[in-house]
């Protein structure tokens, strides 16, 4: 199934593995089950679909106001990198943390 398909049928509720199924999904390739239902309840709360970006632009910024430590560099980093870094380490942790994923999200970041 295609990401559109995969959104469509998630928003209306064709697909109920959601929070369970541990695709990375959106802005921040969210995958743990906890994240994915938080992400799917805020989504509902506001009528939007899980798939629109302001909706979990706005989601991740509640969400990341829990990492105090993230918090921190983000309101004192100096560069787009130190901030890409801080989010991919402190709250993304994806299994794959290489140099390139950083140079990746870097630039992902700048665009």
């Amino acid at each position: 199934m295609s990401d559109a398909e995969y959104t469509y049928a998630v928003d209306r509720g064709q697909y109920g593995n959601f929070a369970d199924d541990s695709a990375g999904y959106g802005l921040a390739q969210w995958t743990y089950w906890s994240r994915r239902e938080a992400l799917y309840k805020y989504a509902k709360f506001r009528g939007k679909s899980i798939g629109d970006m302001g909706m979990q632009l706005e989601f991740f910024w509640e969400e990341i106001q829990g990492y105090q430590s993230i918090m921190d560099v983000l309101k004192k980093a100096c560069s787009v990198e130190e901030a890409s870094n801080a989010v991919l380490h402190g709250c993304e942790k994806p299994g794959d943390q290489s140099r390139a994923v950083e140079n990746a999200e870097r630039k992902a970041a700048n665009h």
